[in-house]
């Protein structure tokens, strides 16, 4: 089976990364593309208040989970758009390099690109 593809929509909080991968899945037209939302999996947590060290491990597991289902929607053979907040790389590094490093293992064996900038 041929892994999917990934569209990483990178930019800081409120930029328009959901908005655009919204419109993203009604123009591409090469496949069938799912939008893989972080706000989506934040919003599935339990709204209980949490102390800080409770909220850090909460949003490392929530990350952590993130990326391996976006590895295992891909390895499925499913195209994706990304639109989690990535931290800022420099220009040229292939995008799962500017992620955390579960991340970066979880996506290694996918053709990822980000946009804008970079590859």
């Amino acid at each position: 089976m041929t892994p999917g593809r990934i569209i990483f929509l990178n930019g800081t909080s409120s930029s328009g990364k959901s908005s655009i991968a919204r419109e993203l899945l009604d123009i591409l037209d090469d496949g069938v593309f799912f939008h893989l939302a972080v706000d989506a999996f934040n919003a599935m947590r339990s709204k209980r208040e949490l102390v800080a060290a409770e909220l850090d491990a909460a949003l490392r597991r929530t990350r952590t989970g993130f990326h391996r289902s976006i590895a295992a929607m891909a390895d499925a053979g499913n195209d994706l758009v990304d639109d989690k907040v990535h931290r800022v790389h420099r220009q040229g590094r292939r995008a799962r390099g500017a992620m955390e490093p579960e991340g970066r293992r979880q996506l290694r064996p996918f053709t990822c690109v980000s946009w804008p900038g970079g590859r």
